[in-house]
């Protein structure tokens, strides 16, 4: 029973800080953002929520698709910053669609999370014989970014994505893409941090919303990231019997260009093979891999590159963050 993913949309605030205007609100500059993370620009919600750009990317998802919105019987919502407690961030979308019988729920997981809400969908759509599913990413970073503190302030966006799954053995072919990606295999996994590497934390230890922070040793998590990445990225590929010759894109997560940097070198993948957009988001947690996949996947629908050299080719996406997690997809691009 296979799960194509059928549709994808992204949604940025049009509110652009660069490294320029960050300098004027810590000790920084350009080049050395740049030269640490690879970071030029971020987009930073003024103020729309998590559920408005989490709507939006659906929106957009939806229409480069051939489905109706009532259509949709499941939405998994990815968030660290959901802007309630209850009800989840994917009721509250569910509910400005208009849809009434469906499936929802928030899954934390930080940067790794749309790996798991991808697996999650994938799952539960093949046991419960659901036909469409919404998956989403969708975070407002920014709003726990302390600006006094230049380690962290410089490295979050805010953002959203989305992609549309289908149980392709339960629905008739209405696709109007180019191609549909098949979600072969996933592969989830993390250690608890005991330490507390990654967090978002009180300040003060006072638990309230105007007193939660990011807080991050960078080196521990670059340590962490730069091991289990390539461990993901081997397993996927050796578990399905694929040579990463066969992998047309690997798209990880945006959260450092040293990160990936490091994970071209220590996967022995060049680095043209690695997409990045770190350049103009930053690091949007949950939202990280669903934009950049959108957008690999906007290139490819609208490439002029031979047929023959892209179908049957793979994307492979990994991710890592909080938790500690870390996960990673194998998707088959396939003809329509």
């Amino acid at each position: 029973m296979g799960v194509n993913i059928i549709g994808s949309g992204r949604y940025a605030p049009d509110n652009i800080l660069d490294n320029e205007m960050l300098s004027k609100l810590v000790d920084t500059n350009d080049e050395w953002i740049v030269e640490r993370t690879g970071i030029r620009r971020r987009h930073i919600s003024k103020d729309e929520t998590t559920e408005d750009m989490a709507l939006k990317a659906c929106q957009r998802a939806i229409e480069k698709s051939s489905i109706d919105v009532d259509e949709i019987e499941m939405i998994i919502v990815a968030s660290v910053t959901s802007d309630t407690k209850v009800p989840s961030t994917a009721f509250t979308i569910a509910g400005r669609m208009g849809l009434k019988n469906i499936i929802c729920m928030d899954i934390n997981v930080a940067c790794s999370g749309y790996i798991y809400a991808i697996a999650t969908a994938k799952a539960m759509m093949r046991d419960m014989g659901k036909k469409y599913a919404l998956v989403v990413g969708a975070e407002r970073l920014t709003k726990y970014v302390n600006w006094e503190d230049r380690t962290t302030c410089i490295l979050f966006g805010d953002g959203a994505g989305c992609m549309i799954l289908e149980n392709e053995d339960l629905v008739e072919d209405r696709s109007v893409s180019k191609y549909k990606y098949e979600i072969i295999d996933y592969h989830l996994g993390g250690k608890p941090d005991v330490n507390k590497y990654l967090t978002i934390d009180a300040k003060d230890k006072i638990d309230d919303e105007d007193n939660l922070y990011i807080g991050m040793n960078g080196r521990q998590v670059y340590k962490f990231a730069t091991d289990v990445g390539p461990k993901v990225i081997d397993k996927l590929l050796k578990d399905n019997s694929v040579d990463e010759s066969q992998v047309y894109s690997f798209v990880a997560h945006q959260a450092n260009m040293r990160i990936i940097e490091c994970l071209s070198d220590r996967s022995n993948i060049g680095m043209d093979r690695w997409y990045t957009n770190i350049q103009e988001y930053g690091n949007t947690s949950s939202a990280s891999v669903a934009i950049a996949f959108d957008e690999v996947v906007s290139r490819l629908e609208s490439s002029d590159q031979d047929e023959g050299d892209i179908l049957g080719k793979y994307l492979i996406t990994t991710a890592f963050g909080g938790g500690l997690s870390f996960g990673g997809i194998l998707i088959k691009i396939k003809k329509v």
